[in-house]
């Protein structure tokens, strides 16, 4: 197996002599894997991964190139044609290395798989579903365990030396009754530890049920404007959508609408949406941002308060905005007081949403598309499932008609995310 390290010192040694600024990240990873499909067992496999990427900066120009081989010759190679590239683009003062940020040597998560006990979980969990739930048909279940060496340096001096591991669980599924089925429910998990059944990680049992209920569903008669509940799941997506409204372009094209509410109030006092790099219900969180940095947990929204732009140190340097403290992964929302089912009491009229389908929300946050794994709540009960319901609303309003935050949460490894609840939706038929 090549030396990812010694590999990484002689990019640099290749970039000084070049006379340029630049960082390398060099990977390796190995995945085992099976599949169950259909209910058996179909596929196990062993996939091999490996990438160098090289990053230079000559005279405020930026060259980059990625490679997926990693011998010597291979990053020869990447270090020269990020060189070509740097010395062909255009020179601007944005373009700057990030600055030393420490030498780090870290291992974490499950970095060797126990292939004995997550077969077992996996079967255990395949034998549960089709025993206490019938009316399920398994899709797929998807298991892997992933192991990652990754070491990142710069001509700065900063030097992360990383080995990580994890299993990943993806389960899909679908509810069957005789001519009846519904559409397609899933959902996933990242974990370090096989001590508990997979049934009982994460959302399982939830749209295990969901799945059930849909069998009867039906579109919904009438139009309406009332609240909206949004599942863990669905609410991650949402929360992204609003997080990309303050990210990136819109904030270089000076079009976003949170432009001047950095440090304002933009939402509800009882929303805080946290990026956390340290919390110990996160998997493997990333020792380093994407450009470079010591990556930190940060606030995007405190207590209803833009704490940050969505960007980069070259869009900060850019617009003199500060960068944010890492790559907006690892969100958790700060939870509420009530369970769900007090949640869903105090609703008169409104949708449960499981998952939604959609286009981009515009540039002023309004969104439109398709409440899928989805029911109808009136006078504060989960009623009907429902079918081809469309809803629509903005997202900038939303967050600041929150109707309330649950106790409950879901932790999938890779976030840690409550239900939440929105007035002002308008849902209606197909």
């Amino acid at each position: 197996m090549a030396d990812l390290r010694l590999l990484a010192d002689k990019a640099i040694d290749l970039i000084k002599a070049a006379s340029c600024d630049g960082s390398v990240s060099i990977s390796s990873s190995k995945a085992d894997e099976f599949n169950i499909e259909s209910g058996e067992f179909t596929l196990y496999r062993t996939l091999f991964d490996q990438s160098t990427s090289v990053t230079v900066f000559k005279d405020s120009k930026k060259g980059f190139y990625n490679t997926n081989k990693i011998t010597e010759d291979d990053v020869t190679t990447a270090v020269q044609s990020a060189v070509t590239a740097a010395e062909s683009s255009q020179a601007d003062p944005a373009n700057v290395l990030a600055p030393f940020q420490g030498e780090f040597n870290v291992q974490q998560g499950a970095l060797e798989c126990d292939q004995d006990k997550l077969f077992a979980r996996t079967k255990e969990l395949k034998e549960t579903i089709e025993k206490d739930f019938p009316l399920i048909k398994i899709m797929a279940i998807i298991v892997s365990h992933k192991t990652i060496n990754v070491v990142q340096k710069n001509t700065n001096g900063t030097a992360n030396y990383e080995k990580k591991g994890y299993y990943a669980i993806t389960l899909e599924l679908s509810g069957h009754e005789g001519d009846k089925t519904t559409g397609l429910v899933y959902s996933g998990i990242r974990t370090d530890k096989l001590d508990t059944p997979f049934i009982d990680r994460a959302d399982f049992r939830q749209i295990i049920n969901t799945a059930i209920k849909q069998l009867d569903a039906k579109p919904i008669e009438e139009k309406f404007t009332g609240t909206m509940v949004c599942t863990p799941g669905v609410l991650g997506q949402f929360l992204y959508s609003i997080v990309g409204m303050a990210a990136g372009s819109s904030i270089l094209d000076k079009t976003s609408i949170y432009l001047d509410k950095l440090d304002k109030k933009i939402a509800d006092d009882r929303i805080t949406i946290t990026f956390s790099v340290d919390d110990s219900r996160l998997v493997v969180p990333p020792i380093l941002t994407g450009d470079g940095y010591k990556a930190e947990t940060g606030d995007f929204i405190k207590d209803g308060v833009l704490k940050t732009f969505a960007i980069d140190d070259y869009i900060s340097r850019k617009t003199g905005f500060p960068r944010a403290k890492n790559d907006c992964t690892g969100m958790i929302v700060k939870p509420g007081e009530k369970s769900f089912d007090e949640l869903i009491k105090d609703i008169d009229k409104g949708i449960l949403v499981g998952s939604f389908s959609g286009g981009q929300p515009g540039a002023n946050g309004e969104f439109s598309g398709i409440a899928k794994s989805s029911f109808l709540i009136e006078n504060g009960k989960v009623t009907q499932a429902l079918s081809e319901t469309m809803i629509n609303g903005n997202f900038a309003d939303m967050i600041n008609n929150l109707h309330g935050i649950s106790s409950d949460v879901i932790e999938d490894g890779s976030s840690v995310l409550p239900y939440m609840a929105f007035d002002g939706i308008v849902v209606s038929g197909k």
